[in-house]
Order: structure tokens, then sequence, then C-alpha cells
């Protein structure tokens, strides 16, 4: 008899565009593992860890600043970093969760959900 072991694994990944600006980064995925963002080319090849205790990954139009939620200041936070995990700032600062981060297609605006609200 056969046994059958199914094991559902939930990750989002995003698409960023090749940076703008002459840039020759190739475009790649980001997603969550483990509790740390990962970063993996479009075809599947150069997976490698971004960010640690960062999840929820939202690219730039441009490809160029990821936004990620990370409770590294004790609370759930939007953050920002550079496409190369350098660079990393907190964006809110109000005590409870802040999470679900996403950029207007023009990349002027961020938009986050709190206590059932969304923010931007």
């Amino acid at each position: 008899m056969w046994r059958l072991a199914l094991v559902l694994v939930a990750a989002v990944a995003v698409f960023a565009p090749t940076p703008s600006g002459g840039g020759t980064a190739e475009p790649q995925l980001a997603f969550a593992r483990a509790r740390d963002i990962w970063t993996i080319g479009a075809d599947g090849t150069r997976a490698r860890p971004l960010l640690r205790e960062a999840y929820a990954p939202s690219w730039s139009p441009d490809g160029s600043r990821l936004a990620f939620v990370s409770r590294r200041s004790g609370d759930e936070e939007i953050y920002i970093a550079r496409a190369d995990g350098t660079g990393i700032r907190r964006l809110t600062k109000l005590p409870g969760a802040d999470l679900g981060p996403n950029r207007s297609s023009d990349g002027r605006r961020l938009a986050w959900s709190r206590n059932a609200e969304i923010w931007t």
C-alpha cells in the first residue's frame, strides 16, 4: 500500500523588474522562507538569502528597493532596503502590527494594512 504525504508550503514570490538607469542587474524574485527573505533569478538560479527575520517582500516598480515586514524592533513594522539588502530603514513606528506592504504602480506611494485599515 502506498502512503502519500502532501506538504503545502505557503510562500509568496514577487518579481522585480530589471533596474532602470542602464543597470545590468537581472530580474529576480523575492520570497519569504523560514522567517527570511530570499531572492532567486527569474530563471530559477542564484537563490540566496537577502534579509533575515523579514517577510512580505514588495519590490519598487524599478526594482531598486524592497519593502518588507520585520519584528526587529519588537513589533511588526514596515521597512525598506536597497535591492541588495543594504540601507535598511524603518518606515512605520506606531505600536501594533503593520503588515502587507505594497507599492503604487508609479512607486511614489506605499500602502499597508494596520488594524483592519489601509494606510499609505
